[in-house]
């Protein structure tokens, strides 16, 4: 049957179509995979592309054609007919129909000018413009580009060739700029005979992302690379299979091979400096990871100058590169640090163990696991054990002594069952096989979290001759103590005829008030002989606990009355001001009356004596609660911190300058605390420091009925005022500076029986007015006084005119050769060391002027090179 014209006409029309699908079908597959897999450029691949559309309109043009002259024949317009400005000539209908399927943007421009023919819907959605906006207008395109542009249509049409790879930027409708690879294919000359190009368009947009994408991502990967702390790199095994080529390494790995960053591309390992056996180690390392698939991990060692290296390696293989050869990589890290803490770690273990050796400690250990003792051969010894096997606790406790094994088997049950959870020190006696016990000092720790432990660790030493020696010493202590004793008691029996013999020349001198002085100041100097000695019987009793307190109920007050009048002639005496604040007549406390006021002028004698001179004590007394207190505080010396906690301790002093030292025994207040021990309370000190005061507080517990009233009484009246001494006839002008007030005016006594006339001040400052009003011939300066030193003095009064021929002698109880160096550099003649006798000092003042006496005088230790010289009394 022959088919209709209707018929005849949509074959061919779907014959051209799949010509049209099939051209595009082939363009596609060459953009999507021909050109990478051939190894073709992406010009070559526009050009294909752009190729594969035209055979396509070649294969469907004669079909086409019979549908268009068809559609002519009915008198239909043509294709695109309806497009004003440009409508394709009568040969284009084809073509126009292709290029409006095809999923490239494409156009058709007339080459010479540019003018737009055919737009197809891809390159309205690339570009924005629409088809009938540039139909027969010039193509859209960038002003510095498009003298250029001509240039490459030109060739085109007069070449007969396609343009290819050209890369563009061209506007968009937005105003915006595309980045596009363009390809100009010449076409058969239109009905006006002007040259016609066809123009393919390929968006690089996403391809341009991506590409930066892959530069960021290797820069990151680059920087990661170069600047990593560790060795990386990438290496192939050489063509022999015997060595490494360095494909690259980054800076760090370059550093330790001795080269610049990239130094090591492309050169063997061998000459890398790398021995043979290391490249062999190396290689055997990479077929293991490229025979398993998964990294190898090892340590290697790097000979270096003047040391030696670790480093740990992770290797593995990445494929083959470019040459077909496998490629690993590596990653290196400088574990030398580790290597060498492991090293420490094991040197400490071994001077531990020496140590154990050398200290003949034994070691020991239990675990909740096993539950036993393993000790090690030392503790087996010392614990007397025949050999170190593991024993039960119960077994190791059989060999304690009976007396200590109940105490130590309760401490072991209460360290198992968590109840003391702190570091264990025990100390007792084990029985050795012949009966004899020895001493043994235990120290254990815990290991284990949990609430019971779950392993101890401990030691084990000998302390059987520390022990002894322990022993012996107490033994000591107690004959120390005896001897203590023995000499107060001895030291007493010469006081009593010292203190009548007072008393006699106090008779015999009567009515002669130069005597009276120097005697008042033996009853003084006896008096504080006297207090020394009982110092020294009350540390006796105490030590031994002899000591027995007389107890009765009494007004705190009155007991701090009778220790102010006790210690106001030695407040007085140092310019003290003292302020009492009495307690409540109601604050009752149960002690002996004597011993309690011993420990209160303890304290306010500390006070006046650790007090430069004008200071201000405070002695008060009150009640909180159940407790009775009794505070002295002081602006003096204070205590250093290191101090406060053995101020207490016995023959305890608060060291100072030599110019400041106190004297004493330092027992005062260790005799303190330990009565206010004895007295049911405490006794304790504190201080800001040096220079910032002290305070002593005394707590008594307090009786809770008041005792009858008993009223304060007052201070005790000051000792009677020297009667002034006879003049002497001697005419030598001398004055005296001393900070002790007894030596100062016993001196001055002794220079005015002499005929001397003197002047006796207590400070440096005083020393230097008085030199100044009275320009003296003769100046005895104790080096040690309070605001200015004697040193301080001595050089002052050498840079004043009247002071040059000054006879200056330095009184001081210190005798080193040092301190008559320090003497000399100060301007001193002479250097005198206390005690002296009197006819030393008459033998210096009857010299000429700065000169010595003829001959040493008694007890002279020898002058010294330079101007001092040093006299000291051979009692």
């Amino acid at each position: 049957m022959k088919p209709s014209p209707l018929s005849r006409r949509g074959l061919d029309l779907l014959l051209a179509l799949l010509a049209l699908g099939a051209a595009t079908f082939a363009a596609l597959a060459w953009l999507a995979g021909g050109p990478a897999t051939l190894g073709l450029s992406e010009a070559t691949r526009d050009t294909a592309a752009a190729a594969g559309v035209l055979l396509g309109a070649a294969v469907a043009g004669l079909t086409l054609a019979r549908w268009l002259g068809g559609r002519r024949a009915r008198g239909g317009p043509p294709v695109g007919a309806q497009r004003p400005g440009g409508l394709p000539a009568p040969g284009d209908e084809a073509l126009a129909v292709l290029l409006h399927a095809a999923p490239l943007a494409m156009a058709v421009i007339e080459a010479d000018p540019p003018r737009v023919r055919l737009w197809n819907p891809a390159a309205e959605r690339l570009f924005g413009w629409r088809a009938e906006e540039l139909l027969g207008r010039p193509l859209p395109g960038v002003p510095s580009e498009r003298e250029e542009e001509l240039q490459v249509y030109r060739r085109a049409v007069a070449s007969g060739k396609a343009e290819t790879d050209r890369e563009v930027q061209r506007p968009r409708a937005d105003g915006s700029l595309v980045e596009v690879r363009m390809s100009a294919a010449p076409l058969p000359a239109g009905p006006a005979g002007a040259g016609r190009l066809l123009l393919i368009f390929s968006d690089l947009t996403a391809r341009r992302q991506a590409e930066r994408a892959l530069l960021q991502s290797d820069a990151t990967l680059r920087g990661v690379y170069d600047n990593a702390p560790v060795c990386m790199g990438v290496v192939e095994l050489a063509l022999d299979g015997r060595n490494i080529l360095h494909v690259h390494d980054n800076p760090v790995s370059c550093r330790l091979l001795g080269l610049p960053s990239g130094g090591s591309a492309n050169r063997l390992a061998s000459g890398l400096g790398a021995s043979r056996e290391t490249i062999a180690l190396w290689i055997e390392h990479y077929r293991r990871a490229e025979a398993q698939g998964t990294p190898v991990r090892f340590e290697f060692e790097v000979p270096g100058p003047g040391e030696r290296r670790w480093f740990e390696a992770s290797v593995s293989c990445i494929g083959p590169g470019p040459s077909g050869r496998m490629r690993y990589c590596y990653v290196a890290d400088d574990v030398t640090a580790r290597h060498r803490a492991a090293q420490r770690l094991r040197d400490s273990e071994a001077a531990a163990r020496l140590a154990l050796q050398v200290a003949r400690l034994g070691t020991w250990s239990w675990s909740a696991d096993e539950g036993t003792v393993r000790l090690d051969a030392r503790a087996g010894e010392i614990a007397g054990l025949p050999d170190a096997h593991p024993r039960s606790p119960a077994r190791l406790f059989e060999r304690v002594h009976p007396e200590d094994r109940d105490r130590l088997r309760a401490r072991w049950e209460e360290v198992l069952a968590g109840r003391d959870g702190g570091p264990i020190e025990e100390e007792f006696r084990v029985l050795l096989h012949d009966g004899a016990p020895r001493w043994v000092a235990s120290r254990a720790r815990l290991l284990g979290g949990g609430p019971r432990p779950q392993q101890l660790l401990g030691t084990l030493l000998d302390t059987t001759e520390h022990k002894r020696a322990e022993q012996a010493l107490r033994s000591a202590d107690r004959r120390k103590d005896e001897f203590l004793a023995t000499l107060a008691h001895e030291l007493r029996n010469p006081l009593a005829p010292i203190r009548n013999g007072v008393h006699l020349l106090r008779r015999a001198t009567a009515g002669l008030p130069a005597a009276e002085p120097p005697l008042t100041m033996m009853e003084r100097q006896v008096t504080h002989m006297e207090r020394l000695i009982d110092d020294l019987l009350d540390v006796s009793r105490v030590a031994r606990d002899l000591l027995v307190l007389r107890t009765e109920r009494m007004p705190l007050a009155d007991v701090l009355q009778q220790a102010v009048e006790t210690c106001q002639p030695a407040i007085d005496a140092a310019g003290h001001a003292l302020e009492l604040r009495l307690p409540d007549a109601g604050v009752v406390v149960e002690a002996d009356p004597v011993r309690l006021a011993q420990v209160i002028g303890n304290l306010l004698h500390n006070a006046a004596k650790y007090t430069s001179p004008g200071g201000h004590i405070v002695l008060e007394g009150g009640r909180d609660g159940p407790t009775a207190r009794v505070t002295v505080t002081d602006d003096g010396l204070g205590i250093p911190a290191e101090m406060l906690s053995r101020i207490f301790d016995l023959f305890t002093q608060v060291e100072g300058p030599p110019e400041r030292a106190q004297g004493g025994l330092g027992i005062g207040l260790t005799i303190a605390r330990r009565l206010a021990e004895l007295h049911g309370g405490r006794l304790e000190a504190h201080s800001e420091g040096t220079g910032r005061g002290s305070r002593f507080v005394l707590e008594l517990p307090a009786c809770g009925a008041p005792a009858a009233d008993a009223p304060a009484t007052g201070h005790a009246a000051a000792p009677p005022a020297p009667r002034p001494p006879r003049e002497s006839s001697r005419p030598r002008h001398v004055l005296v500076a001393d900070e002790d007030p007894d030596t100062g005016e016993s001196l001055g006594h002794f220079l005015r029986l002499g005929g001397n006339p003197t002047t006796v001040v207590r400070d440096g400052l005083q020393a230097l007015r008085a030199a100044e009003a009275l320009h003296p011939e003769v100046a005895l300066l104790d080096v040690g006084m309070p605001g200015l030193s004697g040193y301080e003095v001595a050089r002052r009064l050498r840079t004043q005119d009247w002071g040059r021929a000054m006879l200056l002698i330095a009184v001081t109880g210190w005798g080193q050769p040092a301190d008559r160096m320090r003497a000399e550099a100060a301007g001193f003649d002479h250097h005198v060391v206390k005690p002296f006798e009197p006819e030393e000092l008459e033998a210096l003042l009857a010299a000429p002027d700065g000169e010595a006496p003829a001959g040493p005088p008694p007890g002279e230790t020898g002058a010294t090179p330079g101007r001092a010289r040093s006299v000291q009394s051979s009692s």
